[in-house]
């Protein structure tokens, strides 16, 4: 443990603190959750901070096996509002595209009573990111998981993610876009029930065809 806190300090070396990211993340488990709270997370958040890109991608791409070793107060308290506040809010593409990245992932092991309305703006924001293509692109791939999510949860989704989706499929031309719809078509159905068929009858005949 020492040593992996000295790797995070080194303030010269950038390739360190990616290398004591990854070692929190393997430790994490084993530490227990209280230790875990009182060390691990001070740790990670502190790093989240870091003036190097590569370092806050690192953060982003551990946060969701970290986020299983804490309590939900913790979770709810520290590592979700870093996500949300700083890590989804960088101005470096590659670190968006790492949150766009673990979404469904995060929302999975999130209290999501407590998180649905957050998380869905946080998801919708991806889909419109002004800036970039990719995190655009990584948040639509994930769409499917992120949805299933939601599946029995009082909370409903977002029409604007639903409508989003419907309508860039209906309207794109692209091998790709219409590939990941394909395979992220089937959590729609899952979650709003048969009872919805008919809002999605007219995409699934394009997708069966294409």
């Amino acid at each position: 443990m020492k040593l992996t806190l000295d790797l995070a300090h080194e303030e010269n070396n950038e390739k360190l603190r990616e290398t004591a990211v990854k070692l929190i993340n393997e430790i994490a488990p084993e530490m227990g959750q209280e230790l875990c709270e009182f060390f691990i997370v001070r740790e990670i958040c502190s790093l989240g901070y870091d003036p190097k890109p590569n370092v806050r991608q690192a953060v982003a791409k551990n946060l969701v096996s970290i986020s299983k070793c804490v309590s939900t107060d913790c979770f709810q308290k520290t590592i979700f509002p870093l996500y949300k506040d700083t890590l989804t809010k960088d101005k470096e593409e590659k670190v968006r595209k790492q949150c766009a990245d673990i979404v469904a992932e995060l929302t999975s092991v999130s209290p999501i009573d407590k998180t649905a309305t957050d998380i869905q703006i946080l998801y919708h924001d991806f889909l419109m990111d002004p800036y970039s293509k990719i995190v655009r692109g990584t948040a639509f791939q994930n769409i499917g998981p992120f949805i299933a999510c939601f599946k029995d949860h009082k909370k409903p989704i977002d029409e604007k993610i639903i409508n989003y989706f419907i309508t860039t499929t209906e309207k794109t031309t692209s091998k790709d876009v219409m590939y990941y719809a394909s395979i992220n078509f089937p959590a729609f159905i899952f979650v709003t029930g048969q009872s919805e068929w008919t809002r999605y009858r007219k995409l699934y005949l394009k997708l069966a065809q294409s």
